[in-house]
C-alpha cells in the first residue's frame, strides 16, 4: 500500500473518531444541579393560582403593565374598557405558579452582564394575597434561541427558562386582550344573512318560512335570496355553506386604532364591504375597509369606534359570485302541488291536468284496510288534452318540466314575448298560478321569466328536450329518462 493512501486513511479515521467525540458530547445530558436527580428540573416558582391576585411588568422596553384581580376576574389598571382573554392572562399566571428552570447556568456568577441582567430585560412580579411577592428578573435569550436567562430575586444563580416565558414577561396589553367578537353567532341558527360583497354586489338572504321549506317552489334549501334579484331566488345549499361559516372564522388579529380620529385612513369613512348576520340571539353587523399590508384588512364593529384587522383570507367568503349561490331551477313546484299544466309553443296550447281523488281506507278491497293504522289512498289521474295519460310517463314528462335550469344572467334585457310558456296551477302557497316563459336571446339561449320577472338565461336545447317528450307523451308513446 502507498505510504500517501495510509496516510489518507489515517486522517479519515482521526476525523471520524473526533466527529464521533463531538456526537457523544453534544447530545450527552447537562449535568444535574446540585442537589437534584439526574434529568430533575429545578423548581423556581410554585404557587397556588387562587393566591396571585395582582401582576406587574415593569423595567422592560414595553413600559409597564398592571393586572390586578378583582371579584374573581383580571382586569387591566388603570381602569381599560378592553376584554382580556381569559386563557392568555392563565397563561401569564402560569409563568410564576409553574415554572421550572430548564437547566442551571451559573450558581454563583461574578458577573450578571453577560446574561442580560445588569440591568434586566424585564422585571415580572406577582403579588400574593398574603401581601408577599414573587420577583423575577429575565435577561436576554440564551444562544439556543429557545429559552430566556432569568433570576429569582433572593438567588443568586442564573437559570435558563423555556422560551414561553420570557415572551410573557414582555406582553403588552394587547397581547391579552381577546381577539374574538363580541357578538358570536351560532351558524345552525342565522336567519337573516346581508352581504356587500367585493364585486360590490348587496345580497340579502331570509330563512324560509316552514310552508316554504315544504313546497320546494323555490329549491330545497332552507333560504331565501330577496337581493339583489328583481323576484326571490332560492339558495343552493352547499354553496351557501361557505358564506354561512365565514362570520364565525373572523376574529381580530390585530388592534389597530382604539379611539381613530379619521376612519378614511383605514378605508372606512366609505367602507367597501358589510356583513350583518342575525341569528336566535343576537346580531353581528361588521364593515370592512382598506387593506392593511398584504395579508390583513381593516375592519370595525358597526356602532363601535375601534379600527381592527383581519386576516384577508378569512374573508375569501366575500369575494362570491352572487350566482354562483342560488338555486338554478326556473321553477320547481312538487308535482302534488299542482293541478293543471298548461303549455303553449308552436301556436298551440296543450293541458294537462291531475286530478286527485281519496279512497277511503274502509272502502279498499285489500284485506286488513280496516285494520288500527290503515290509511286514506290519493289516486291520480293524468290528462293530455282530455286523454288519459299513463303515470309514469307523465312523470318522466313533468320531470323535463321542472328540471328546466338557468345557466348564466342575461347581461341584457329582451322583451318579455315568449315563444314558449308553462302555466303552473297550484293548490298550495301565496302564488296559485305561475306562468314561466321562455323568451328569444339569440341563436343559442332562451330568456327566461317568471310572471314577467327575468335577468336570467338557459340553452334553446334544454326546452327543445321537454318538448320533444310532450310530443312523445302525448302521442301516447313511452317517455324516456
Amino acid at each position: 500500500m502507498k505510504k500517501r493512501t495510509v496516510a489518507m486513511l489515517v486522517t479519515l479515521g482521526a476525523l471520524a473518531a473526533l466527529a464521533g467525540v463531538y456526537a457523544y458530547l453534544r447530545l450527552k445530558p447537562a449535568p444535574a444541579a446540585p442537589g437534584l436527580e439526574e434529568g430533575a428540573k429545578r423548581e423556581l416558582s410554585k404557587l397556588e393560582t387562587e393566591q396571585v391576585v395582582k401582576i406587574v411588568l415593569s423595567e422592560r422596553p414595553e413600559g409597564t403593565l398592571t393586572l390586578v384581580k378583582k371579584d374573581g376576574a383580571w382586569v387591566l389598571e388603570p381602569a381599560n374598557p378592553v376584554k382580556l382573554d381569559e386563557s392568555s392572562v392563565d397563561d401569564l399566571v402560569y409563568s410564576f405558579t409553574a415554572l421550572f428552570a430548564e437547566r442551571t447556568i451559573e450558581e454563583h456568577p461574578s458577573d450578571l452582564a453577560p446574561y442580560g441582567l445588569v440591568p434586566p430585560r424585564a422585571v415580572a412580579r406577582a403579588h400574593l394575597a398574603d401581601g408577599t411577592v414573587k420577583t423575577l428578573r429575565l435577561g436576554d435569550e440564551t444562544p439556543t434561541g429557545n429559552t430566556y436567562y432569568l433570576q429569582v430575586e433572593g438567588d443568586p444563580a442564573v437559570y435558563s427558562v423555556w422560551m414561553n416565558h420570557g415572551q410573557h414577561f414582555h406582553w403588552k396589553a394587547t397581547d391579552l386582550r381577546s381577539k374574538a367578537l363580541l357578538t358570536s353567532i351560532k351558524t345552525e341558527e342565522i336567519s337573516y344573512y346581508k352581504a356587500r360583497l367585493r364585486s360590490g354586489q348587496t345580497i340579502e338572504i331570509i330563512e324560509k318560512t316552514p310552508e316554504e321549506t315544504k313546497q320546494f317552489q323555490m329549491g330545497f334549501g332552507k333560504y331565501l335570496m330577496i337581493k339583489p334579484y328583481p323576484s326571490p331566488r332560492g339558495v343552493d345549499g352547499e354553496k351557501f355553506d361557505p358564506l354561512l361559516q365565514g362570520p364565525s372564522s373572523i376574529d381580530i388579529g390585530e388592534f389597530v386604532d382604539d379611539s381613530p380620529t379619521d376612519l378614511a385612513r383605514y378605508g372606512l369613512a366609505k367602507p367597501w364591504g358589510e356583513l350583518v348576520v342575525r341569528d336566535k340571539a343576537g346580531t353581528l353587523h361588521l364593515l370592512f375597509g382598506a387593506d392593511r399590508g398584504s395579508d390583513r384588512v381593516c375592519f370595525k364593529v358597526a356602532g363601535e369606534r375601534a379600527v381592527y384587522a383581519v386576516d384577508k383570507y378569512k374573508l375569501d367568503f366575500m369575494n362570491t359570485k352572487v350566482f354562483d349561490i342560488i338555486d338554478k331551477f326556473v321553477f320547481i313546484p312538487s308535482i302534488d302541488d299542482v293541478d293543471r299544466l298548461d303549455i303553449t309553443a308552436r301556436g298551440a296550447t296543450h293541458v294537462f291536468t291531475l286530478a286527485r281523488t281519496t279512497k277511503k281506507a274502509s272502502e279498499a278491497n285489500a284485506p286488513g284496510a280496516t285494520e288500527a293504522g290503515a290509511e286514506d289512498e290519493v289516486v291520480t289521474t293524468y290528462t293530455g288534452d282530455g286523454k288519459d295519460l299513463n303515470e309514469d310517463w307523465f312523470k318522466k314528462f313533468y320531470q323535463s318540466v321542472i328540471a328546466l335550469y338557468i345557466e348564466g344572467e342575461a347581461p341584457r334585457a329582451v322583451p318579455n314575448a315568449p315563444v314558449i310558456t308553462i302555466r303552473y296551477r297550484l293548490n298550495k302557497g301565496d302564488k296559485r298560478d305561475v306562468t314561466v316563459g321562455l323568451a328569444p336571446y339569440d341563436k343559442i339561449f332562451y330568456a327566461s321569466f317568471v310572471d314577467g320577472v327575468g335577468g336570467f338565461a338557459l340553452t334553446k336545447v334544454q326546452a327543445e328536450g321537454m318538448l320533444a317528450k310532450m310530443d312523445t307523451l302525448l302521442a301516447g308513446e313511452e317517455v324516456t329518462d
